[in-house]
């Protein structure tokens, strides 16, 4: 059962990070070509922990030396990922990332958004948290109302589907025509690959739009997820 609890622990792992999608890549994205990289590297070691889960399921007495054979190809396998997606990465740096502003914003974006730093994924077994895709990126903004505190919404958009989100609170008084230079990093939402290619732009809203498609963002990403401990047979006990 701690065999089978250390695979298991695994796989929702990379399930929350990848997803398993069949993610064609997308040099579009605005987290360009990683989470595939990423995706295919990792769909050998989906498919061999696969059968070791069925055999438990079945009842099958799985050994110690399996859950370790698992760990070592899962090691290899973001070894090899990171190895293909630091050169990309350090590609990317400098680069802008594209976005849209919703009416009745206190505020203007003035300048790029551009990238200043990229973070691969972070994943070993064990961590209890482990880390997605992360883009570090900066831009100037200029309050047209004032504001204390001042905050900052924005979705992560896969075409018209909000996917992902960031808040940004400040919690000081920024007047009419104040500038704010903000750094912020924008998260790879924990969803299937496929979607992640489709990520275009950052939308920026009101809270009121924020807080009212929260929790649809929340329930997909439960449903997605549901849906790969089913065909991986770890929704069974």
């Amino acid at each position: 059962m701690k065999t089978k609890a250390f695979i298991v622990g695994t796989l929702s792992l990379v399930a929350l990070n990848f997803g398993f999608s069949g993610c064609s890549r997308g040099g579009d994205s605005i987290f360009g070509e990683i989470p595939s990289i990423y995706e295919e590297e990792l769909v050998g070691f989906l498919n061999s922990t696969k059968e070791l889960i069925n055999s438990m399921n079945n009842g099958e007495d799985i050994k110690g030396e399996d859950a370790l054979l698992a760990y070592s190809n899962f090691e290899a396998s973001m070894k090899k990922a990171e190895e293909k997606a630091q050169p990309l990465a350090d590609e990317m740096i400098g680069k802008t990332i594209p976005y849209t502003m919703s009416d009745s914003l206190p505020y203007r974006i003035v300048s790029d958004i551009k990238i200043t730093k990229v973070l691969l994924p972070e994943m070993k077994m064990t961590k209890r948290k482990n880390e997605s895709l992360r883009l570090e990126v900066e831009f100037d903004v200029v309050f047209t109302q004032e504001q204390n505190p001042a905050d900052l919404h924005y979705f992560i958009m896969s075409g018209d589907q909000p996917i992902g989100y960031s808040n940004m609170f400040y919690f000081r008084t920024l007047r009419e025509g104040d500038t704010l230079h903000v750094e912020n990093t924008v998260r790879a939402p924990e969803v299937p690959a496929k979607y992640l290619k489709e990520c275009e732009e950052l939308r920026f809203v009101t809270a009121y739009a924020f807080l009212s498609n929260f929790e649809q963002i929340e329930e997909r990403k439960e449903a997605w997820k549901k849906a790969f401990d089913q065909e991986f047979g770890l929704d069974e006990e």
